[in-house]
């Protein structure tokens, strides 16, 4: 693998032998860049990202220790190399108290620097290796896989705050389950007699033999087995529910029936009711084991459905499912895609099909104030969206919502628009952030303060995020954008004054005169005293 490098020495002699006499390419290195002061050294760092840079220590406007300080603050894996000319004691130890890699002296042989290229090109390839090692990676996520299944398998079970459905899906689609559609429920097997975890493993290989259903997942959890069933059709539908669970009862009477004839003492299940969504598996699982709870006033019963032990009457709102719900549908209405959203509504009402009109209205109002606090996080609202489209009114349409299926097709209509009107605000927000930095730039180019982290302050972004982006969106780096302001309002003051050019420079933002002329020479293409001639 091929390695990069920034040449730093206010000596472009120097420099040029460096590069001229040295084999890069036999040592795995090339030369992307060169400067001659710190200041510059460090523009080309963030521009070009270079593996490595070998730096002078006597430098103009930022020496190599300056340099040092600065790269590690802003650029901590870069490799960094001295070279110096100064056989000083405390040069030695700044260097190494900020992590410097290697601190050699001018002159250095030819020999001496390529040793030097061998040993930072063998630590360079060290640290890509450990991170790399696909081969190792891949051994050593084989041999986790089972217990990150298990893990998994375990979290369906087990209620967890904020989890939401997208999460599980892919998660379980990573292990091989497919998950992302269809009615699941729950049965929980336990050994009438034995809590010994060797008959519960026995029971659990009974069960995959038995069981001949796909996307079926069984697993042991302690001394029970646990069966999570599923089926291909989405939502709560009259059609399905009752041939989904008659096909269910026929697989456990399955293995009821052979566990009861050959386990001593047989075995009882448990089962809890269908739910439509991975992240409400918990719920049946918790009714399961309630069902099984009830087989001391069900000794004749070796299957024992929740459903018919403790009669659910119609469906009620849980809060704690809405508050799955509200973490679910705020992820999805904002990086979801038009599809996922009208999938996310639909089950959100096919859930609930038997709500009376009351509590449909309820239901609508409660979904209702979790996209009132989403738009008004994003400086909108229902209301303003909905007049935007055709003037409608949010309160005359709830009035006239009675029925199930026209609250789903209402619901959906605006929380596509609400998707919309989110995504249109996000790319609106990622303009409003350049020109922001680009005001900030403005309003303190006189400040010698002024520098990427005091602007990432300001605007609450990390520097590498600002960095990147602000470069796609400009063309130049923060660093060139702040000395082009400066220089052009230096252009200025020299077209509308008599200053100095050490008095400009200082009311520019620049602490030294003599870094302001060699910005002035780089940006304008001539010195400051002959653009003064010239106007």
């Amino acid at each position: 693998m091929e390695y990069t490098i920034i040449l730093v020495d206010d000596e472009s002699l120097v420099r040029r032998s460096i590069k001229n006499n040295t084999p890069w390419s036999d040592y795995g290195f090339r030369v992307i860049g060169e400067a001659n002061n710190g200041i510059e050294a460090l523009e080309l760092v963030e521009e070009l990202k270079p593996d490595v840079v070998i730096s002078d220590i006597r430098m103009p406007y930022l020496d190599g220790i300056g340099l040092i300080k600065e790269l590690k603050r802003v650029y901590p894996n870069t490799i960094i190399i001295i070279l110096s000319g100064y056989d000083e004691f405390t040069y030695a130890q700044t260097a190494i108290k900020y992590n410097v890699k290697e601190y050699i002296l001018k002159p250095v042989s030819k020999k001496d620097f390529c040793d030097l290229l061998e040993r930072t090109k063998k630590n360079l390839d060290d640290n890509y290796k450990k991170i790399n090692d696909i081969n190792k990676l891949e051994s050593q996520y084989k041999m986790a896989l089972p217990l990150l299944k298990e893990k998994f398998l375990v979290s369906l079970l087990t209620p967890t705050k904020g989890i939401i459905d997208i999460e599980l899906i892919q998660k379980g689609k990573s292990f091989g389950y497919n998950i992302n559609k269809g009615n699941f429920i729950v049965a929980t097997l336990e050994s009438n007699k034995n809590d010994s975890p060797l008959i519960a493993i026995s029971m659990l290989e009974a069960c995959k033999e038995i069981i001949n259903r796909p996307n079926t997942i069984q697993l042991q959890v302690d001394e029970q087995i646990v069966i999570i069933f599923t089926n291909d059709h989405t939502g709560l539908i009259d059609n399905f529910i009752p041939l989904f669970l008659k096909q269910v009862l026929r697989e456990l009477e399955k293995i009821s029936s052979y566990l009861n004839k050959y386990l001593k003492g047989g075995v009882t299940i448990g089962l809890g009711n269908i739910v439509s969504s991975p992240s409400m598996i918990n719920q049946s699982y918790k009714e399961a084991l309630v069902a099984l709870n009830y087989k001391t006033y069900q000794e004749n019963q070796n299957i024992i459905y929740i459903n018919d032990v403790e009669r659910i009457q119609h469906p009620t709102l849980n809060k704690d499912i809405m508050i799955q719900r509200k973490d679910e549908f705020i992820n999805t209405l904002k990086m979801g895609s038009e599809d996922e959203v009208k999938t996310l509504v639909t089950k959100f009402f096919d859930e609930y099909s038997g709500l009376n009109p009351e509590g449909l209205q309820s239901y609508l109002l409660s979904l209702l104030a979790i996209l009132a606090n989403l738009t008004i996080s994003y400086k909108t609202s229902i209301t303003q969206i909905l007049s935007e489209n055709e003037n409608r009114s949010l309160l005359h349409e709830l009035a006239t919502i009675n029925t199930v299926s026209k609250a789903k097709r209402w619901f959906t209509d605006l929380s596509l628009s609400v998707n919309k009107s989110i995504k249109g605000e996000r790319e609106q927000s990622h303009i409003q952030f350049v020109e922001d930095a680009k005001k900030y730039i403005e309003d303190h180019y006189s400040e010698k303060s002024l520098c990427l982290e005091s602007v990432c302050d300001y605007l609450g972004v990390s520097t590498a995020y600002f960095s990147t982006t602000f470069k796609k969106e400009t063309g130049k780096s923060f660093v060139v954008a702040c000395n082009e302001t400066r220089i052009n309002m230096a252009k200025q003051l020299m077209r509308e004054s008599n200053l100095k050019n050490y008095e400009i420079s200082e009311k520019i933002g620049f602490s030294d005169s003599n870094y302001f002329s060699f910005c002035f020479k780089r940006v304008a293409g001539i010195s400051p005293s002959k653009y003064k001639n010239e106007i």
